[in-house]
């Protein structure tokens, strides 16, 4: 079966699925944090990793790593809100979930290989 999708794409698509099926997982199993986030960072590093092994441009791989941490910071954060209770301020809220995703990332970094 031929596609006109370039690795690349094909790349995303695949990290997309990944990511999202990681995602249903850490909210039906109620994961803690600490480990969802660096498993973000490790399934974006995976896939671009094994792209730039089947031949992608280094740089379209760090691409590729960065649009799915992007996605995965994403999801993370649809959830946070989701959790919003009534009559908490919705924006600080958001502002402590994003400052406790970076928190995590970061610590994350320093322990996960990437491209």
């Amino acid at each position: 079966m031929e596609t006109d999708l370039d690795l690349k794409d094909i790349a995303l698509q695949i990290g997309r699925a990944v990511l999202n099926s990681e995602h249903k997982h850490y909210v039906a199993a109620q994961l803690d944090d600490r480990d969802h986030v660096p498993r973000i960072l490790r399934i974006a590093g995976a896939v671009a990793s094994a792209s730039l092994r089947a031949g992608l441009a280094e740089g379209q791989a760090i691409s590729v790593r960065e649009v799915l941490e992007s996605q995965g910071k994403e999801l993370y954060l649809a959830e946070w809100n989701a959790q919003i209770m009534e009559g908490e301020d919705a924006r600080r809220v958001m502002e402590e979930g994003l400052d406790e995703y970076e928190r995590l990332r970061d610590a994350a970094r320093r322990e996960v290989e990437d491209v």
